[in-house]
């Protein structure tokens, strides 16, 4: 089981009408955890370093909870704001707190606004994430508030499993 913290908690950067997302993943084989900002409009940071996450669309979000950390932490990646193949077919190790099947429940927030929570799978993709987003920014506009997005799996606050 793996922890999940909500956005806002400390201050995000990002531009006006932005929709963040912060995900803090704590996994218990771990002393530290590990924490993702997602400005989708632009970019993706991961362990505080940057990057452009146009070729990362297409990736599910289990990809950014394992594999290639030594890439994602390298200088020439961000410059070249390349993936390699090998990081795209890199699969969780076993006994991972993340999987396809794990159910999460994320934070996303607009700059100066209130966090609202959406339930999501490890194997949904950050352009269906962003798409839901966008779909309850819209709802929220309106004057619906948070709107919840859980048809595919129970939400559970504060924990994925």
């Amino acid at each position: 089981v793996a922890s999940l913290s909500p956005a806002g908690r400390s201050a995000v950067g990002g531009g006006p009408g932005m929709a963040l997302l912060r995900l803090e993943v704590h996994d218990p084989a771990s002393a530290s955890p590990k924490e993702f900002v997602l400005d989708y409009k632009a970019h993706l940071t991961i362990f505080g370093v940057k990057k452009h996450i146009l070729r990362t669309h297409s990736w599910p979000l289990e990809r950014l909870f394992h594999g290639c950390r030594e890439l994602y932490d390298s200088d020439t990646l961000v410059e070249q704001k390349v993936w390699p193949d090998d990081c795209l077919r890199d699969r969780p190790p076993a006994g991972s707190p993340v999987t396809a099947d794990t159910t999460l429940q994320i934070w996303y927030q607009r700059v100066g606004g209130a966090a609202c929570p959406l339930t999501v799978t490890g194997a949904e993709t950050l352009g269906e994430v962003a798409d839901r987003i966008d779909v309850a920014e819209s709802a929220a506009q309106q004057g619906l508030g948070c709107v919840l997005f859980s048809t595919r799996a129970l939400l559970f606050r504060g924990q994925v499993g």
